[in-house]
């Protein structure tokens, strides 16, 4: 993984044009990290989901039976297929620690592998997408996959929301989502790695919009750095830095129909 990893990071530099911005979720259970990512998506960013990756493995037969070897016929339902409700239980039981470090072992290494091969065939497609988004629950605990991201996103939202969500969506008991969080980074440790902050504390359409100005403000202020980075300034004749950054989102909107601006930074 290593070799591979270095040979991305020499590829990405490597390009002469075109290079995309690397982006990456972070926040807590529950706070709308899904909801962001499907918006980028729509707005024609490269989402790589490792939950999708996950479920993709617990397809392949080999894993299947590493699973029967690890947890028994229990974690799979009558289909053959790997309930992923029971396996949760069993390895975030409080004396699965074990366990779940076994688990870890025989996913994560492949999740990370398969994120990193959908990057380097993005970075050879043509044309190269403008915006890669790294959508990995554990993204902050993984130091390789951060090295490839040049921005961070926090996604933040109330306790009380969150919890709600995992009762009524996940169907968690009390003190689950705590419980699990405490197994990870803590959120304000996640909340300092980020350079923006989307709250996710109104309705829907509120944090879509707030996904979408994001989206729309880092893209434009991208592709001014990648033409500086290719002209200098005499592109934008000359203008000073907060002037060209202006300049630049103006030309983003007329181009794509869509606003500028952003969430706010850190």
């Amino acid at each position: 993984m290593g070799l591979q990893l270095g040979g991305l990071l020499n590829s990405m530099q490597s390009l002469p044009t075109c290079r995309p911005l690397i982006l990456g979720l972070l926040g807590g259970i529950a706070s709308g990290k899904s909801l962001v990512a499907e918006v980028f998506r729509r707005h024609g960013a490269l989402v790589l989901d490792a939950d999708k990756g996950v479920a993709a493995l617990f397809e392949e037969p080999a894993i299947k039976q590493s699973l029967a070897d690890l947890f028994g016929a229990t974690v799979f339902d009558t289909a053959g297929g790997v309930n992923r409700q029971r396996l949760a239980a069993i390895v975030f039981a409080p004396d699965g620690r074990a366990l779940r470090k076994s688990l870890e072992d025989l996913l994560h290494p492949r999740v990370e592998r398969a994120l990193v091969e959908a990057l380097t065939a993005a970075l050879a497609a043509s044309p190269v997408p403008d915006v890669v988004l790294f959508d990995v629950p554990l993204l902050a605990e993984n130091p390789r996959l951060l090295l490839l991201c040049e921005r961070l996103i926090f996604v933040a939202a109330p306790e009380e929301d969150r919890e709600r969500r995992c009762r009524e969506v996940r169907n968690w008991k009390a003190g689950e989502r705590a419980r699990r969080e405490q197994l990870q980074l803590p959120l304000p440790e996640k909340r300092a790695l980020a350079r923006h902050v989307i709250v996710n504390s109104g309705s829907v359409a509120d944090i879509e919009e707030a996904a979408r100005e994001l989206h729309s403000g880092v893209l434009a202020a991208h592709r001014l750095a990648e033409e500086l980075a290719r002209h200098g300034p005499k592109a934008h004749g000359g203008l000073g830095p907060e002037a060209r950054a202006r300049d630049g989102a103006r030309r983003d909107r007329s181009g794509s129909g869509t606003d500028g601006g952003g969430a706010p930074q850190r």
